[in-house]
């Protein structure tokens, strides 16, 4: 029998459970990126991506200032991709799962200002990977481009 010790690195339990974290995030971004890009249709046309911002601009409209609100419609699918992509690649690992939480935690505020707090629960849940990702990033060894050394 192998024990812990004698397993190589890129095998041990704690790689292989940020690799699934990692997975999961990144599937997770690439599906909301392509649902938006699809749209009612479901056919992936840019003009969804437009549409998708008008429907996020109408919806919460009341609650922020179109200044602030109508550049973030516009971003967040592209915001989406990106993160997504780099997720899957695994570039820069801890600054792309930052940013990743930090677009989860917009969300999350978008949501609880129109009180959907089975969406809020849903979104912290999400947030609890990105947490339980960053605190096993030493663990990473399946990356593109790894994080400069501290």
């Amino acid at each position: 029998m192998v024990s812990a010790t004698d397993r190589p690195a890129l095998l041990s339990e704690g790689t292989l459970a940020y690799f699934l974290i990692r997975l999961f995030l990144a599937i997770r971004f690439l599906h909301a990126f392509a649902g938006k890009l699809m749209g009612e249709s479901g056919e992936p046309d840019l003009a969804n991506l437009t549409a998708f911002a008008g429907a996020l601009a109408e919806g919460f409209g009341d609650k922020l200032p179109m200044l602030l609100l109508t550049p973030y419609a516009h971003a967040l699918p592209w915001v989406e991709l990106l993160l997504g992509l780099m997720l899957l690649l695994g570039i820069r690992m801890r600054i792309t799962l930052f940013l990743t939480g930090l677009t989860y935690l917009s969300l999350l505020f978008g949501q609880l200002l129109v009180k959907q707090y089975g969406v809020v629960a849903d979104i912290t849940l999400h947030l609890a990977f990105v947490v339980a990702a960053l605190l096993l990033v030493r663990h990473n060894r399946l990356e593109l481009l790894p994080d400069p050394k501290d």
